[in-house]
């Protein structure tokens, strides 16, 4: 038993290291998202407000996006004692990241608690997700879907323990959870439904208390949702009902379907073909079909098992969520769960059924809204590794570790090629994706502003919303910030633009002004103005160009 915890604490110190190791370089910038995040809760730890001047809010409304509050809550005593570092506002979700490998450890202890093997079950399960590229990738950059899988993982697992104040923990967790991520509040009612309702059969007494605690202490959340309309806002924003691209597209073909069925001369026939073409072509079909197509496509090997997400570049290299050579492994666990564990294959497979639901509701292959799917993932793999293990030393028991040894061999050169990958490609070569431009702009920016009566920043080539950037970079203190002048603009779906903080002005594009005030600086994309003289260059760290910059007294512009 002591070598089984001697072996625990490695892989957990290892996970927790990969987790830290050059946080604050890697990623090589800080996100929009980050900025705004980190931003709020300086403001807080300052004045006790955010960006909005409201006081100690429970949603966030930031850009529009309307962030729920704990990972604010969770930061907010790193910056108050150690700043806005990179590193330091990426504490909670890597420290929180490498929690999970331990809470995953004892979740199969007690998931598989009348299997004899467990311990040595869960060591592989644990080293699994330590080395898992998805989690892994998660737990380097503010990402409140980290954050809120461990909160979920820990609700989970007090329930399954169930002893006699499990409930109160277990309701807790889910309580901090429904504050962390919305599409846990999606996933973890209907989870816990099946879970205490048909898996553990908790008694009523018990039942009624597990939900009066949970209902209690998101009274706030209900009754911030509809003072603010913030949460809202945000399901309108995220929701494909609201998706203007499906909506068009909807409207194309049932327009095409009536415009060339019109040689249907007899006003029967075609009122018949119009009331037809109303039927296929309409919204709650067409949204249907895409609900459908965005949930199976969670389950693809492409999403799951190969590189093809590309909206991961802010924070992984070219790679796969999990190991392609995982796949054999997670067909062989699920099928062996289900031979030898029946009970537990239906746990885990309702898991990973309902868990892109909130996603798909969206969009699909969100890497944060579908999150919640690495952990039945994992423990599939886990068991299907362990399965094999049983089979060959079995049969091959003298010659294990000859038989192993290749594979092993094999799996630590991808792993160690994916975390190099990681270390040495991904913040040179991504570093567009991760933002990192806009620290160097805002730098050079801040030894020049003094000197220049405006500065405009284009936001045609990188519209990232920019003035998050100057605020988060240059620290800009709560007294300063409140007695500024700032002009915003709502857009129709909810989004904030901020046009115009103290002398920075943030444009469409250029030929949005047709003649600038002299004595001003203006910032564009690489590729916007093609004349003028340029008196800086800001370059990615892969040396391709993220903005010129251009005085305004030398630049006449006019559709160039």
């Amino acid at each position: 038993m002591k070598h089984k915890k001697i072996l625990l604490l490695m892989i957990f110190t290892s996970g927790l290291f990969l987790r830290l190791f050059l946080l604050r370089k890697i990623p090589s910038g800080v996100t929009n998202d980050e900025a705004n995040v980190a931003y709020d809760t300086f403001l807080l730890t300052q004045a006790g407000k955010d960006q909005w001047g409201k006081a100690w809010p429970l949603e966030f409304k930031g850009f529009g996006d309307y962030r729920l509050p704990a990972y604010q809550y969770l930061l907010f005593p790193f910056i108050k004692i150690f700043g806005m570092d990179p590193w330091v506002i990426r504490l909670p979700t890597a420290i929180l990241g490498s929690l999970s490998i331990l809470l995953i450890y004892f979740f199969v202890c007690v998931f598989f608690k009348e299997f004899k093997q467990k311990e040595n079950l869960a060591l592989i399960t644990a080293l699994v997700l330590a080395l898992n590229p998805w989690h892994f990738g998660m737990s380097r950059w503010i990402m409140e879907s980290n954050v809120g899988l461990f909160f979920a993982l820990l609700a989970i697992f007090f329930i399954l323990r169930n002893r006699k104040k499990d409930w109160l923990w277990a309701g807790i967790s889910t309580v901090i959870s429904f504050y962390t991520y919305y599409s846990l509040r999606f996933f973890l009612p209907l989870f816990l439904f099946f879970l205490i309702f048909f898996y553990k059969k908790w008694p009523k007494r018990r039942i009624v208390s597990f939900v009066f605690l949970i209902f209690i202490f998101c009274l706030p959340i209900i009754f911030s949702m509809f003072k603010t309309g913030g949460g809202l806002a945000r399901v309108k924003q995220v929701n494909l009902t609201h998706d203007m691209g499906l909506v068009g597209q909807i409207d194309e073909y049932r327009n095409a379907c009536l415009k060339n069925t019109l040689f249907l001369k007899k006003e029967p026939i075609h009122q018949g073909v119009k009331i037809i073409c109303t039927i296929l072509f309409n919204r709650p079909v067409f949204w249907t079909r895409q609900f459908i197509l965005n949930y199976f496509n969670h389950f693809s090997f492409s999403f799951l098992f190969f590189e093809k997400f590309e909206r991961a570049f802010q924070f992984l290299p070219p790679h796969s969520f999990f190991y392609f050579f995982n796949l054999p492994f997670f067909i062989i666990g699920l099928s062996a769960l289900l031979l030898n564990f029946p009970k537990k294959w239906r746990f885990l497979i309702i898991w990973l059924l309902i868990a892109p639901l909130a996603d798909s509701l969206t969009g699909s292959d969100h890497y944060a809204r579908s999150f919640v799917m690495v952990a039945p993932v994992l423990l599939f793999i886990a068991y299907g590794y362990w399965a094999i293990i049983v089979f060959l030393k079995k049969r091959f028991a003298k010659k294990l570790i000859f038989i192993t040894t290749p594979f092993l061999t094999f799996y630590l050169l991808f792993t160690i090629q994916f975390f190099f990958k990681y270390f040495t490609y991904f913040p040179e070569k991504q570093s567009k994706y991760s933002h990192y431009a806009y620290k160097p702009l805002f730098n050079y920016l801040k030894t020049l502003e003094n000197s220049y009566d405006n500065i405009y920043i284009s936001r045609k080539s990188n519209n990232e919303r920019q003035y998050i950037f100057y605020l988060y970079y240059n620290k800009i203190s709560a007294d300063k910030f409140f007695s500024s002048q700032i002009t915003r603009e709502e857009e129709a779906n909810g989004w904030i633009i901020v046009r115009r903080y103290d002398k920075y002005h943030f444009i469409d594009e250029v030929g949005q002004i047709k003649k600038y005030p002299p004595n001003s600086l203006l910032v564009v994309g690489p590729k916007e103005i093609k004349k003028g003289k340029v008196i800086e260059v800001i370059s990615f760290l892969d040396g391709k160009t993220a903005f010129k910059i251009f005085e305004t007294n030398e630049l006449f512009y006019k559709n160039n």
